[in-house]
């Protein structure tokens, strides 16, 4: 909130770095969700976590906002949201220290009835996915934040039967952290708001994330 509210003040574009938003391969999800190919949304499941870094960076700092939901959870809150709407109820429990939740698993009941599921982690092995699950079929995103410079693949399942659609990876150096910056430098260059793909307002959009962390996080601290 404060950030944007800096931002406007000094007539300066501001962007959350969601690099993940930017790979072709959630443009193509969200074609395929979006044009019916699993029918209606009814659950969404995510993961990202992974070993913390050392106990002395900020991400475990409690007054400079960190935690394993605000470094990784974010993004399967952020997917969650993109797919199936903002939240109407939330549930979480987490393993909290020094004010900092360090591992945290919640649930949320989305826009249409939809739920989400999303497990993040400091003190776990990396693991990492997404599935989008609806009335007709499931759709399988093996690596959504992180996609390898090789084509990207999604999984497809309809009757019982899975498809793999392999998309192609973006050509700059940097992959889909180039196409964030590339879009960024655009919107600074043409005065006008970022947005994430396809025609999404950034900040909107990040208001509306940070809104449903707080509301996690308040649930967590009730349940550790």
């Amino acid at each position: 909130e404060r950030m944007f509210a800096a931002a406007h003040s000094c007539r300066r574009w501001l962007l959350e770095g969601f690099m993940y938003r930017f790979h072709p391969q959630m443009v193509e999800a969200q074609q395929l969700v979006i044009g019916g190919a699993i029918g209606r949304v009814v659950h969404i499941h995510s993961r990202f976590t992974g070993y913390g870094r050392d106990s002395q960076n900020p991400r475990y700092w409690a007054d400079s906002g960190g935690g394993a939901l605000m470094d990784l959870g974010c993004y399967c809150v952020n997917l969650s949201r993109l797919f199936a709407g903002e939240p109407q109820q939330v549930q979480a429990r987490a393993h909290i220290e020094n004010g900092v939740d360090l591992t945290i698993a919640g649930t949320m009941v989305l826009a249409g009835n939809a739920t989400a599921a999303f497990f993040c982690s400091f003190e776990s092995e990396g693991s990492y996915g997404a599935e989008i699950i609806g009335t007709t079929g499931k759709l399988m995103i093996p690596h959504p934040w992180l996609p390898p410079a090789s084509p990207a693949e999604l999984i497809l399942t309809r009757d019982g039967k899975s498809e793999t659609i392999r998309v192609d990876a973006p050509s700059p150096r940097f992959g889909h952290f180039a196409l964030e910056i590339e879009h960024f430098c655009e919107c600074i260059r043409e005065n006008r708001p970022p947005q994430f793909p396809p025609a999404t307002d950034a900040e909107r959009d990040s208001r509306g994330n940070m809104r449903a962390i707080e509301l996690l996080l308040s649930a967590a601290r009730l349940n550790p």
